[in-house]
């Protein structure tokens, strides 16, 4: 029996759906695709898969293969009668691989070579670790199911040198799109000011990588200390990703805290948020801390559009004394 792996090529994804690049065929009783299989797969730029004409079979060892053959074929040329027929995204729901057999060796591998951020953005949807925000998640998927409604992970250029916490997804906004702060009034001050920088070209963020606190909308906006507490593993492990950070820009007093608690600072009162406050910790990237963009804050004044463009300019400056120091 053979068990097929067929690459898609993304851009023709749109309209054919079912044209593909190349084959992989791996030959025998056992439940592996061998490594060159694998590196094929990675290589190959694709993001979907479809594993076609499988069959359980007994277990076995692992057989030694050779390069398996790469044919240019027709997508016409494929089977309708396949006994299974399993798309998935590469790259995002990867759990469905370990289900089928001859997939299970291509998911391992594909994990192997996965870079932390890329993992945490796979890891952190799938987390259901706090109760109240879990069942507020279920009930959204109701109210509004064309929306993310689940645990938002971080959006942006993983070798950035600018981090930037919020404090969680907003309801209309990141809940909806399933990127921090997109798509909200929220947004639309963050984002706004990245264009001015040339940081976001309404695509893509150059330099910088955005994350929340807290992963999931909380009700009413207000996540409990017990939230914030169980978040701050996914927050920890990020900002430890985020190698090339030389700024951290922490939006309002719970993300401030909250990168504090991660760097293991104590006591926190010896670093208090203020607007524009700079922390210098050694063996950390300098930490900046400035008023959310929430409504709540632009629309009274507390934050004003000079006093957040003031604080950008200041991590700019930070940023090339840092680049200065270090050239």
């Amino acid at each position: 029996m053979f068990s097929t792996i067929d690459l898609f090529e993304p851009a023709r994804l749109g309209s054919a759906g079912r044209a593909f690049a190349g084959r992989l065929t791996t030959v025998g009783a056992g439940h592996w695709l061998g490594d060159c299989a694998a590196g094929l797969l990675f290589s190959s730029g694709a993001t979907l898969c479809c594993v076609s004409d499988f069959a359980p079979k007994a277990e076995s060892a692992r057989p030694t293969m050779a390069t398996p053959p790469v044919e240019k074929t027709n997508a016409r040329t494929m089977s309708d009668g396949a006994s299974q027929r399993i798309l998935v995204r590469i790259g995002g729901v990867q759990e469905r691989l370990e289900r089928h057999g001859p997939c299970a060796y291509v998911a391992r591998a594909m994990r192997a070579r996965e870079a932390p951020l890329e993992r945490l953005e796979r890891e952190i949807p799938a987390c259901s670790d706090c109760p109240r925000l879990a069942d507020f998640l279920a009930s959204l998927r109701t109210r509004h199911p064309d929306y993310w409604n689940r645990p938002v992970p971080g959006f942006g250029d993983r070798n950035a040198w600018l981090a930037i916490i919020g404090l969680a997804p907003g309801l209309h906004g990141a809940n909806r799109s399933g990127r921090p702060f997109f798509r909200d009034a929220s947004g639309e001050w963050l984002y706004g000011e990245l264009a001015r920088r040339r940081l976001w070209d309404g695509e893509r963020l150059a330099g910088v990588y955005i994350v929340n606190a807290v992963k999931c909308v909380p009700p009413g906006n207000r996540p409990t200390t017990d939230e914030q507490i169980r978040c701050q593993r996914w927050l920890g492990r990020e900002l430890a990703a985020l190698e090339s950070a030389r700024v951290v820009l922490a939006l309002g007093r719970i993300a401030h805290g909250a990168v504090l608690r991660c760097w293991g600072v104590r006591p926190l009162a010896a670093h208090p948020f203020a607007h524009g406050r700079v922390a210098r910790l050694p063996g950390r990237p300098v930490l900046v801390a400035s008023y959310h963009p929430s409504r709540q804050n632009t629309n009274t004044g507390v934050l004003t559009s000079a006093m957040w463009r003031a604080v950008f300019a200041r991590v700019a400056r930070l940023e090339r004394l840092r680049t200065t120091s270090r050239a």
